[in-house]
């Protein structure tokens, strides 16, 4: 409990960062920032500048995440399972550990970000609508991310495993500025879905690209966690513990 109080404290101290550097800026945000990412289409400086505001969260769980599965497997999660818990029990619970960084990494930005509008009374530029939606698709995007690091995690050591999940988070992000047709795309390279700018959610019709129905990208993103929680549960049980 006291190491998961101590990831709380960092996600909301990280939070607080991410919000400063919203104010820092002079771009074209919602009343929720974080929720916005990068518009499209988006000229380079701008692009970078959007990118790191809406990726310092992302990187943060990840981060906070680091050999969550791998290390603590091959140290003491190895004697746990050997004493007689499953497999997948024990994968399980990390899982639900990783649902609740994701939560507390969300929750912590709405209050800070609600707090700070509030007593500062400002007037975002852009509207953001369906605001139930626009979170779901943060906290399933964000989900899928870390459970791509964790299915690496089962491969390979945690810090290369670390470095591609980030890898791909940006290279989705930066690659479909070359393309026309971005719905496609957006579900390959699947970090898209979780920016407003990109998700619909903003009503800018020259800073956003509609991604179709709504529920689309939800059960997508849903479908994509599942499986890749499969192939951990089937990874996990072929490893050798000893």
């Amino acid at each position: 409990m006291t190491h998961f109080r101590n990831e709380a404290f960092i996600l909301f101290i990280v939070v607080l960062v991410q919000y400063v550097y919203f104010m820092n800026d002079r771009l074209a945000h919602s009343s929720f920032p974080f929720l916005d990412g990068v518009p499209t289409p988006v000229n380079y400086p701008h692009l970078v500048t959007y990118l790191m505001g809406w990726y310092i969260s992302i990187a943060a769980s990840s981060f906070i995440l680091l050999g969550h599965i791998s290390d603590s497997l091959f140290d003491y999660g190895k004697y746990i399972i050997l004493r007689g818990k499953s497999r997948f029990s024990w994968l399980m619970s990390k899982v639900i550990h990783m649902w609740r960084v994701v939560l507390v990494l969300v929750f912590s930005q709405l209050i800070v970000t609600t707090f700070f509008q509030t007593i500062l009374d400002s007037d975002p530029v852009l509207e953001l609508t369906h605001l139930f939606e626009g979170i779901l698709f943060y906290v399933l995007t964000i989900m899928a991310i870390l459970s791509i690091q964790m299915i690496l995690e089962l491969y390979m050591k945690s810090q290369l495993a670390f470095i591609l999940t980030n890898c791909y988070v940006l290279l989705s992000i930066t690659i479909v500025e070359g393309f026309v047709q971005k719905n496609v795309l957006f579900h390959v390279f699947f970090p898209n879905l979780s920016m407003s700018f990109r998700n619909g959610m903003i009503v800018n019709p020259s800073l956003q690209e509609r991604i179709g129905q709504l529920n689309e990208p939800v059960l997508f993103l849903v479908v994509i966690i599942l499986f890749l929680l499969c192939l951990s549960v089937i990874r996990i049980k072929k490893i050798e513990l000893m």
